[in-house]
C-alpha cells in the first residue's frame, strides 16, 4: 500500500516490457515530465486486477486495487511505443463476478502529453471518471480509444493527427455520460467514433479523413452540436453520419459538412423511439452526394433551418 507515489523526470529507453506499470494500492499516483522511448509493449500502465484464489501462481493477495483517490499522469513524452503509450484499465479474472464501479480505476487525468508513433495513443478499458485533455498524439493506428463499460470520460481540446487505421477518437457501445467536446482530428481513416449513452460531442473540427468524418450512435438523450467536418475523402457515412437508436430529447444542431463524399446521413430507429429530438441548423454543403434524414417511424422530431445542397 503506497499513499502518495511521484514518478517524475525520468527517460525510459527501450524497456523490455512496460516502462512504467502500476499495481500497488495507493491514494495518489502522479506521473510527469517523463520521457518514454521504443517500449516492447507499454509506456505507462494504470490497472486494477480483481482475482480469486484459483487464479493465483505468485502468492499474491487475491485483488489488487488501483490507486482509488487522484491519478494524474501529464507532460510526458512518448515515442514509438510498440502496443500502448497510456492504457487505463480494469483485469477481471474471479470466477462468476461483475465489475462494479467502485471496482475501476477512478479520477484519472491524462492531460498534456505527446504521443507519437504507437498502436494506441490513450486506450481505457473499464474505467470511469476520467479526463482526457490538451494531448497531442500523431502516427498511431488509434489515437484515443475507450471500451467496455466506461462511465463518466470526457475527451476534450486534443489534437490528433494521422492515425492510420482507425479512428482518431472511439468510444465504444458501452460509455455512459460522455463528452467529446473541442477536439482537432487531422487525416487519418476515420475521425470521430462515438456511441452510447448521454453523449455530448461538440464542437469538434475533423478533416481530411479517408473514410468517414464522425460517426454518431446515439441510445439515449444526447447532443451534436457545433462540430465541423471537411474534406473526407471516399466516405460510406461521408462527412456527418448520425444513427438514433433513442432520439428521445437529443438535440443535432449548428453542425457543418463540407466537401465530403456525403455531406449528412442522419437514420431514425424503428419502434417509435425517434420522438422528441431536434435537427436544427445544420448545413452540408459542396458535398458529392445528396443528404438524407430519413425518420424509420415518422415519429415527431423537429426539423427547421437545416440547409442541405451540393
Amino acid at each position: 500500500y503506497s499513499d502518495s507515489v511521484i514518478i517524475n523526470g525520468n527517460i525510459f529507453e527501450g524497456s523490455g516490457h512496460d516502462a512504467i506499470d502500476t499495481y500497488t494500492r495507493g491514494r495518489e499516483l502522479v506521473i510527469t515530465n517523463n520521457i518514454l522511448r521504443n517500449t516492447t509493449t507499454t509506456g505507462i500502465v494504470i490497472k486494477t486486477v480483481l482475482r480469486d484464489n484459483s487464479n493465483l501462481t505468485d502468492g499474491g493477495s487475491s485483488d489488487i486495487q488501483g490507486y482509488d483517490r487522484k491519478m494524474i499522469i501529464s507532460n510526458n513524452q512518448f515515442y514509438n511505443c510498440n502496443e500502448y503509450a497510456i492504457i487505463a484499465k480494469t483485469d477481471n479474472l474471479k470466477s462468476n463476478y461483475t465489475i462494479t464501479d467502485d471496482d475501476k480505476p477512478q479520477l484519472l487525468s491524462i492531460t498534456n502529453n505527446m504521443i507519437i508513433g504507437s498502436e494506441r495513443g490513450v486506450y481505457v478499458r473499464d474505467v470511469w471518471k476520467v479526463l482526457i485533455s490538451d494531448n497531442t498524439i500523431s502516427g498511431c493506428n488509434f489515437g484515443i480509444c475507450g471500451t467496455n463499460t466506461l462511465k463518466n470520460v470526457s475527451v476534450i481540446n486534443n489534437i490528433i493527427e494521422a492515425t492510420s487505421k482507425y479512428a482518431g477518437i472511439y468510444i465504444g457501445s458501452q460509455a455512459d455520460n460522455t463528452i467529446v467536446n473541442n477536439n482537432n482530428v487531422i487525416g487519418g481513416t476515420y475521425g470521430i467514433l462515438v456511441e452510447g449513452y448521454h453523449i455530448s460531442v461538440n464542437n469538434n473540427m475533423v478533416q481530411n479523413s479517408t473514410n468517414s468524418g464522425m460517426n454518431i450512435t446515439i441510445h439515449s438523450a444526447s447532443n451534436v452540436i457545433g462540430n465541423n467536418v471537411n474534406n473526407v475523402i471516399d466516405g460510406n457515412n461521408g462527412g456527418i453520419g448520425i444513427l438514433c437508436n433513442l432520439f428521445l430529447d437529443s438535440i443535432i444542431a449548428n453542425n457543418v459538412s463540407t466537401n465530403n463524399d456525403n455531406g449528412f446521413r442522419f437514420i431514425g430507429s424503428a419502434d417509435d423511439q425517434t420522438v422528441d429530438g431536434r435537427i436544427l441548423g445544420n448545413i452540408a454543403k459542396l458535398n458529392t452526394s445528396s443528404d438524407v434524414i430519413d425518420d424509420v417511424t415518422t415519429s415527431n422530431f423537429v426539423q427547421d433551418n437545416n440547409t442541405f445542397s451540393l
